[in-house]
């Protein structure tokens, strides 16, 4: 008991430092870049932006992206409309309906509609048909970069420095880029509405991004620098935040179609199986957590969903035959996303039962508020110290009781990845499942 309760204080130490070294990375970052100089850049960034049921919350999306593409000579803004709205709900006014009402009352150049008449199931149809459209327009490939976002994304104006500056370390390297987003916009609305419980699950997700996903990226950046390793080390790649150039896509291919599985995480191991590298943009996004617990439990359900999907990633890679490195990008792709979250939560009952039995109960205390706080508090590092209209601050009485119901999260975040694992079951045996949207 006393080995396995070491090993895991060793780990929980490890994810701190790791979490406070992208702390530093991210705020160093942030210090070096300054606001836009007017100079020209040398590449052309074109923003994606699929929407689906955005009817409530269009209008401030619509002028967020407007600003930031005025804002810039070389970017220009796609919103990719669906059909799929209109044939599930007839009688409702469509997403495409009033985006074109906005574009008509505030026009913009640098703004593109785009609309997908088809039914389609994942966004990445949506996806795969804007970069059809803009590959059509578009002589220079290796110049022109696209870029994806969902319609709650914030992007600062920092980020077009950071990007251009990542870009231009890496000249003529097979690589993608990508920005990891942190949840945090709504989380000080929630708190003074005493959602506390979602607030939480705002601030472990922002968590899992900084002890989990950036230090992977910049493990592969900074490590493993010998491209026959950086092969066999899983990256995956998140729809929003995402840039490649038209070269790479024409290289990998569109984003696959699958009922099973995220469109993002398939495509990221198709980076990996073609000998890509995923280089972290380190200007990180700013994005909601659902507001209300349907929403945040159907989005966590089809979170974990989408991780069983890497038991078949590999048929939609182009690159079959390379038998080892498939195998082990899918068992990184299991024991990381899927297995170590489904247990979590039972593995953490289980030692608090064991810790009754023995009667160790204090010293299990201990250790699980040492992880509490490791997990918490590099969160609240970074909310404190960046831009304050991206990342508001809340009370310090907020952040105590924050704090202990974030204590419950780790355990909670089981359940609907075990609803998951059963809705994987049904859909094995023939069960018609259709993706659901999952904003706030």
């Amino acid at each position: 008991m006393e080995v396995m309760i070491w090993l895991i204080v060793a780990y929980i130490l490890l994810e701190f430092i790791s979490s406070f070294s992208v702390v530093n990375s991210v705020l160093g970052q942030n210090a070096l870049e300054t606001m836009d100089d007017g100079k020209p850049k040398s590449f052309n960034l074109y923003l994606v932006v699929p929407l689906l049921y955005e009817q409530d919350n269009l209008f401030d999306t619509y002028h967020r992206f407007q600003v930031f593409a005025e804002t810039y000579d070389n970017v220009q803004v796609y919103f990719v409309t669906t059909e799929r709205e209109r044939i599930e709900k007839p009688d409702q006014i469509s997403t495409r309906e009033i985006l074109n009402q906005i574009g008509g009352e505030f026009p913009s150049t640098k703004i593109k509609f785009l609309h997908y008449g088809e039914n389609n199931n994942v966004v990445s149809e949506q996806l795969n048909f804007a970069l059809t459209h803009i590959r059509e327009e578009v002589s220079d490939l290796a110049n022109s970069f696209v870029s994806f976002y969902n319609a709650d994304s914030k992007i600062s104006h920092r980020y077009i420095h950071v990007l251009s500056k990542t870009i231009g370390e890496c000249l003529g390297q097979k690589v993608v880029f990508q920005q990891s987003s942190l949840f945090l916009t709504n989380v000080p609305e929630l708190v003074a509405d005493g959602k506390y419980l979602l607030a939480a699950f705002g601030v472990f997700q922002t968590s899992w991004t900084l002890r989990h996903e950036i230090p992977h990226y910049l493990f592969e950046k900074n490590i493993l620098r010998v491209k026959c390793l950086s092969g066999f080390h899983l990256v995956y790649c998140v729809t929003h935040g995402l840039t490649l150039s038209l070269e790479a896509y024409n290289d990998l291919g569109p984003f696959p179609v699958m009922k099973i599985g995220g469109e993002d995480l398939a495509y990221g191991f198709r980076v990996k199986s073609c000998g890509y590298s995923v280089i972290p943009v380190l200007d990180l996004e700013n994005s909601e957590t659902p507001n209300n617990a349907i929403a945040l439990y159907t989005q966590l359900k089809q979170w974990f969903l989408a991780t069983l999907g890497y038991l078949t990633f590999w048929r939609h890679t182009g690159k079959e035959g390379r038998i080892f490195q498939n195998v082990l990008l899918t068992i990184q792709g299991i024991l990381i996303h899927s297995v170590k979250w489904l247990i979590r939560g039972p593995f953490i009952l289980f030692l608090l039962f064991k810790a009754i039995y023995y009667d160790r109960v204090v010293f299990f205390t201990l250790v699980y508020s040492m992880y509490v706080l490791a997990t918490f508090l590099p969160v609240v590092c970074i909310w404190n110290r960046l831009d304050n209209n991206l990342f508001p601050n809340v009370s310090r009485m907020a952040l105590i009781k924050l704090v202990i119901v974030y204590a419950m999260v780790p355990v909670l975040r089981s359940f609907p990845a075990l609803t998951a694992l059963f809705l994987y079951i049904r859909i094995l045996f023939g069960y018609n499942f259709i993706k659901q949207k999952t904003g706030v």
